[in-house]
């Protein structure tokens, strides 16, 4: 992803570390740093990405840039326990509303350009089809000159009209010729606009913390899957995913250090499921999702497992400390007969028995503990 993601990732600070395809480290390749340098590690991209977008005229922008200065100003001068106190006071909130505001500039410029877009292409239509019955006509015109001047009654000036009719036709092909210059001008610039509205539309589909897709993008895909199902023989699975005891990540290591967690967790999903027809989204605050095209329960459980093997298996530095994340993952099979509540509500189910029963483990409705989850007679 471009823009604040990217940034992060760049910054190094997506919650991984080390290298190796496996992502998995000795404490031996751990160089520890001081907290002064984490925070600022995290907090520099965070401000260099709300100087990026800061919104001209836009008050709350300013005053959240002017407190991340602040807040780095005392984290490379000293951090006391009151600048620190006063720093946790300033974030709270603070960033989720730059994001809320981000976020709706971006619905705004979507809606925006789509109407531009529209505006544009009409116009060209109708400069195009006035600029073909203008041409034409002026060519049919020309033409009943010309033959008029090689007749009998006027031969005596054909000559002179002919070179008149022939100037008239250099100019019209000179002007024919500047009309479709300035079509195929107006033409790239609609591409370009088009291009603009792709990429808006895409990054309305992103979670911008995570780079998952978000709920919105998550409820079109599951409607389509359940679609697929209602047409064609045809299966897929869902998999719900709560990471454990997250609000204790947040009262420990604050909101910077749960962003952290979330990214980490969100890359060891993805590391797993890399189908191009499979689908990664944040469903709501430690929530995740996955949408896996094509795939009965039994294949469905492999996925789970192995995506809460990864999130466990992967040290997330959330400051001074390494953090262990585990989740919860309940698991169901999509069928004919489903509405797309009935679905998430059977998922939903086996992730609450997965976490009453100890945590960090995998529910499938109909499979094990999720026995009791009663399944859609589609799938008995």
């Amino acid at each position: 992803m471009s823009g604040f993601n990217a940034q992060f990732e760049d910054e190094n600070v997506d919650g991984t570390f080390g290298d190796g395809p496996s992502g998995r480290h000795s404490s031996e390749n751990y160089l520890p740093a001081s907290m002064e340098n984490v925070a600022a590690a995290a907090l520099q991209p965070l401000r260099d990405a709300v100087v990026k977008t800061e919104q001209l005229g836009d008050e709350d922008d300013r005053r959240f840039r002017r407190d991340l200065d602040d807040i780095l100003y005392d984290v490379h001068h000293g951090m006391t326990p009151h600048s620190a106190g006063r720093a946790v006071h300033k974030l709270d909130g603070a960033i989720d509303g730059w994001f809320r505001r981000r976020r709706a500039r971006l619905r705004e410029r979507d809606r925006e350009l789509t109407g531009v877009i529209s505006s544009m292409g009409q116009a060209l239509k109708d400069l195009q089809g006035d600029d073909a019955g203008f041409h034409d006509g002026l060519d049919a015109h020309l033409e009943r000159v010309t033959s008029a001047a090689d007749s009998v009654q006027v031969r005596s000036v054909s000559a002179r009209i002919n070179r008149i009719v022939e100037a008239a036709k250099r100019q019209a092909v000179e002007q024919k010729a500047a009309s479709e210059k300035k079509v195929r001008q107006m033409s790239e610039l609609m591409q370009g606009l088009v291009e603009q509205l792709h990429e808006t539309q895409a990054a309305l589909e992103i979670d911008a913390l995570t780079g998952l897709y978000n709920r919105g993008s998550f409820d079109q895909r599951l409607a389509q899957e359940l679609n697929k199902c209602r047409l064609a023989p045809y299966n897929f699975s869902l998999i719900m995913i709560d990471l454990d005891k997250f609000k204790s990540v947040n009262d420990d290591y604050g909101h910077v250090g749960g962003d952290r967690v979330l990214k980490a967790c969100a890359n060891a999903l993805q590391a797993v499921v890399m189908r191009t027809t499979d689908f990664c989204a944040r469903y709501g605050g430690e929530e995740m999702a996955i949408i896996l095209s094509d795939t009965r329960a039994e294949q469905a459980i492999k996925v789970a497992e192995a995506v809460r093997a990864r999130m466990m298996a992967e040290p997330i530095q959330t400051g001074s400390a390494l953090h262990t994340q585990t989740a919860s993952l309940g698991v169901a099979e999509g069928c004919d007969t489903d509405s797309a509540d009935d679905l998430i509500h059977r998922a939903d189910s086996c992730l609450y028995l997965a976490k009453q029963n100890g945590r960090n483990q995998v529910v499938a409705a109909g499979v094990g503990l999720g026995r009791r989850i009663p399944l859609p007679d589609a799938l008995l």
